[in-house]
């Protein structure tokens, strides 16, 4: 398997599972499209 394909992967994996974490932690989506955009 391609190393940065698993990379890659893995890295989806983390943001699904943190980005509902700090919804449900935060209790508001404020600053959720802020950090989005400066990610990409």
């Amino acid at each position: 398997m391609n190393i940065f394909r698993l990379l890659g992967d893995m890295t989806h994996l983390a943001a699904t599972v943190l980005l509902p974490y700090k919804l449900h932690t935060s209790r508001s989506a404020a600053g959720i499209r802020l950090q989005r955009c400066i990610i990409r």
